[in-house]
């Protein structure tokens, strides 16, 4: 290594995160994290990506880490900076993401002491993170090694299963731009070997043997490098598959879609022996309730320890991603349940012939609408990233499937904010355009998820489910509230004008009332490069909870009859 110390430790640390796996990283500009920058902007393996807004940057990120399935850096100067990072690395800790905090700080003799810019940032994350590590202030004495070892280290650990977040936090002391070149030796590369896990096809076999009456449940994850696998132990046993949306597995294998509508009405004695779930919790309430009142055996990463329920009998641990690639060890069999898939799949054809006749006679303005047409207006090579509270919701009831796009959500956390970077950051990671369903209160929260947009050359158009405040709330209890402290404190209605943000950041605005017009919008702003708003006012929140709420009612009602044919 040649230069100062301070280009030493700069180089050496990045040189190390690039053998770890780091291709991208996102970059906020600051004073004191000068040499970082510097020093990630000038590596060969790495993209830099620019945001000024460091809680959107840190979701930009973590969507880049979850589309290259890479670590992936997000960088800030010290102070408040580091702070926007936390609900980003909340997210990938809980919903996963091997996102890389690397925090600039202030050098040991200016912390405490009242300087300008400066908190105390070790363990700033607390537990949220996998690891923390506080690296000493760049000086000669340090081995150049030390550096690069802490770069492999923080990459290798936050792609460790289960991925999630790290922090690095790097004292600097002025000056802080580096006396260049400082550049790695490669001669001494560093490789990084990462073991593999098996699945236990004995013991997970006997977990589903001689029973006939039980469900695979896919959780809220992307699960397509599971699909195969799933989809050959529902034959080899006879369950039904009750996917969620975001598990990508619906339309690519045979599930029920319309699960969630069914467990409402299921009556206890038609409940199944067991489950096995796969990956995360769904998003269906219906399904968390039902898994934690009936034995199931969970298949996640390694370390993923997800059983809100405490329902878990066994566990498998496995990597999802490519749990496809263990070898199969049985040949194709007769399924030992048939006739109880059989009765949930006839159950499912029946509840989703009645419910697209029900929304075909619902008003334009009903939510609902976008999910069960969504695949009509979403061209190929798209990517589809749907926001929390109610978006999501009407995804798990409505949306039949599809196998000419992936979904996306962030439900680790299953917060408002940061889903629009994120979701610009997994398209930006696999090429693609975006296509951003949200409520309007979530677009407010991350209206800054837009700068990259044209500075980057990206494409997205944004789909706002606009009931003018937060609509979940009208379908929960507190909706009993009287009028006024319920609209004050829940419904939190705005008002605001969003034609603005379209303006600010030079995107085409659209506003619409009626599903027809909007899908029509829809269709033809998507061919098209940069940002489109489609501001969907649909119909109010007292409207919408009232009308789900019959529905509900009167497809139980429907199935009272149905449910008695169940085996």
């Amino acid at each position: 290594m040649s230069g100062d110390p301070l280009g030493a430790a700069a180089a050496g640390l990045v040189e190390g995160l690039s053998a770890g796996g780091v291709r991208a990283a996102v970059v906020c500009p600051g004073s004191r994290s000068t040499p970082f920058a510097l020093a990630l902007d000038r590596h060969p393996a790495i993209r830099v990506w620019m945001h000024v807004d460091e809680r959107s940057a840190a979701y930009f990120a973590l969507g880049l880490a979850r589309g290259q399935g890479r670590p992936v850096v997000v960088l800030t100067t010290s102070g408040t900076a580091v702070g926007n990072l936390l609900p980003a690395a909340m997210e990938a800790r809980f919903g996963g993401g091997a996102l890389v905090v690397l925090s600039a700080d202030r050098p040991p003799e200016l912390r405490q002491v009242g300087a300008p810019q400066t908190v105390d940032q070790v363990k700033l994350f607390g537990p949220t993170v996998k690891a923390c590590w506080d690296l000493p202030v760049p000086d000669r004495a340090v081995p150049t090694a030390h550096w690069v070892m802490a770069g492999v280290r923080a990459a290798v650990t936050a792609s460790g299963a289960p991925t999630g977040p790290v922090h690095v936090n790097v004292p600097v002391r002025d000056p802080l731009v580096p006396q260049w070149p400082s550049v790695w030796d490669s001669r001494h590369p560093v490789s990084v070997a990462r073991p593999a896990r098996a699945t236990d096809w004995g013991a997970l076999d006997a977990f589903g043997a001689g029973e006939p009456r039980g469900l695979i449940v896919a959780g809220a994850e992307n699960l397509l490098g599971a699909r195969r696998t799933v989809a050959q132990l529902a034959d080899r046993w006879g369950w039904a598959v009750w996917a969620d949306p975001l598990s990508n597995l619906r339309g690519r294998i045979p599930t029920v879609a319309t699960a969630d509508w069914l467990a409402h009405a299921l009556p206890e004695k038609y409940w199944p022996a067991k489950i096995l779930r796969v990956g995360p919790v769904p998003t269906s309430k219906a399904a968390n309730r039902l898994m934690a009142q009936v034995p199931t055996a969970v298949v996640d990463s390694e370390g993923s320890w997800r059983d809100p329920g405490g329902s878990a009998v066994a566990w498998f641990p496995t990597d999802l991603q490519t749990w496809d690639d263990d070898p199969w060890p049985w040949s194709a069999g007769k399924s030992r349940g048939a006739p109880w898939r059989q009765a949930w799949e006839h159950l499912d054809g029946l509840a989703a012939g009645w419910l697209a006749r029900r929304l075909a006679e619902a008003p334009g303005g009903v939510s609902s609408h976008w999910a069960h047409g969504l695949s009509s207006v979403v061209p190929a090579d798209t990517l589809v990233m749907v926001g929390n509270s109610l978006p999501v919701r009407d995804l798990d009831q409505w949306f039949a499937g599809s196998e000419r796009f992936t979904l996306f959500g962030n439900r680790g956390v299953s917060g408002i904010d940061g889903v629009a970077s994120t979701g610009l950051g997994l398209a930006a990671a696999r090429g693609q355009r975006l296509l951003l369903v949200v409520g309007d209160l979530s677009f407010v929260h991350d209206l800054n998820a837009w700068l990259p947009v044209r500075r980057e050359g990206l494409g997205a158009t944004v789909l706002v489910v606009n009931n003018d405040g937060g609509g979940i709330f009208n379908t929960l209890p507190q909706a009993e509230l009287p009028p006024e402290s319920f609209e004050r404190l829940f419904g939190t209605p705005h008002g605001l004008d969003l034609a603005g943000a379209a303006t600010l950041y030079g995107g085409r605005y659209d506003k619409t009332s009626h599903w027809a017009e909007t899908a029509a919008v829809l269709r033809a702003g998507q061919r098209e490069d940069g940002l489109e708003i489609v501001d969907w006012h649909t119909a109010s929140r007292v409207a919408y909870a009232a009308w789900l709420a019959e529905t509900r009612v009167l497809l139980g009602h429907e199935l009272a009859q149905a449910w008695r044919a169940l085996v």
